[in-house]
């Protein structure tokens, strides 16, 4: 119903932590939810007539909505992955800790190291 992500989150998410909805559920709700913000991105994209903007934007949809259907269809297997993801995140702090320094560290190197 929603395309912003951060609104479906913010519903899905406490939903799923009271145990309304369970992780199979939600996963693909997520990634629908991406690919609902990247058709916001297009229409500014094309409201702003950026050439570059739409083409871009056209070609990480297309990559996002190929590699959700494919974990779609490949979807037990998909969530076993998440899921064991989730579970070493939780249970071993060194994962923890890598895990946020990846979400630090990358975006700051995206930022600040020139290509």
């Amino acid at each position: 119903m929603s395309t912003s992500v951060a609104f479906s989150l913010g519903v899905v998410v406490p939903l799923y932590n009271r145990g309304y909805v369970d992780r199979r559920e939600m996963v693909p709700y997520i990634m629908g939810a991406s690919l609902g913000t990247l058709t916001d991105t297009l229409l500014v994209a094309l409201a702003l007539q950026s050439t570059v903007g739409v083409v871009l934007v056209l070609l990480v949809f297309g990559s996002t909505t190929a590699t959700t259907l494919v974990a779609l269809l490949l979807y037990d297997r998909y969530l076993a992955v998440v899921e064991r993801l989730h579970d070493r995140l939780l249970n071993d702090p060194r994962t923890f800790l890598l895990g946020m320094v990846v979400l630090i560290v990358l975006p700051l190197a995206l930022v600040f190291v020139p290509w």
